[in-house]
């Protein structure tokens, strides 16, 4: 059988050689946000507190707002569902948004216990992140056009930049096309921008990757 890339990358002291290179490259910035959806007789604080304890102060939201856009919920959560939308006042690193969609889901389940009553669900929560170049959010649900990051997780790139706009993609969702929800993204990506101006690392790393990539030389030969 053959090595594995895994293997091929782990040196002998037990780090990967990877590692020489992680300290060339910078993260990107994002800003987390959540759409929450839910019975109009739900309390919304009572699910705005747990998010705050969980994803940090909220910057903005939407008004709630009638979901018609499907009825796929409706069998679990009930009819004439809402949903609305929130942006938090933090900066995370895009790949937090695994386990932000981990605690969303275990929160999803807690709420269930305590509120279900004849319904099997009281919340659908979908967490996400915007950059400064795209609207990312996270799902269990494994699709062709969705990437997985691990840990049963998957990204869908929903808004792309063009220009000073989002642009929708094929599978965004259709609430996602509608101009109070666009516009709502569009502003809190100019603040985005605005605040943390000087902060957002340019793409790619910091030196040609010929260089990164080049083996290193013993030390008898560089002597």
């Amino acid at each position: 059988m053959g090595r594995s890339v895994s293997q091929d990358l782990r040196r002998g002291d037990g780090e990967t050689s990877s590692g020489d290179l992680n300290r060339h490259f910078l993260d990107p910035i994002a800003r987390p946000l959540a759409a929450v959806l839910c019975h109009p007789d739900r309390e919304l604080s009572a699910i705005e507190s747990a998010l705050i304890k969980i994803f940090g102060p909220i910057k903005a939201k939407t008004s709630p707002h009638l979901f018609d856009h499907s009825t796929y919920y409706c069998t679990e959560m009930g009819p004439k569902l809402i949903k609305y939308h929130l942006v938090f006042d933090v900066v995370i690193k895009p790949i937090d948004i695994v386990v932000l969609k981990h605690e969303t889901s275990r929160l999803e389940g807690e709420l269930v216990k305590l509120q279900a009553g004849s319904f099997r669900r009281v919340f659908n929560i979908d967490p996400g992140y915007f950059t400064h170049a795209q609207l990312v959010l996270a799902t269990h649900k494994n699709y062709a056009h969705r990437i997985s990051l691990g840990q049963g997780v998957f990204a869908e790139l929903t808004y792309l930049i063009e220009g000073r706009n989002w642009r929708f993609l094929p599978w965004t969702y259709p609430d996602y096309k509608t101009d109070e929800v666009r516009d709502f993204f569009k502003k809190q990506r100019d603040l985005f921008l605005k605040e943390t101006k000087g902060q957002r690392p340019a793409p790619g790393s910091r030196i040609p990757m010929w260089q990164l990539m080049k083996p290193k030389q013993p030390a008898s030969e560089q002597e």
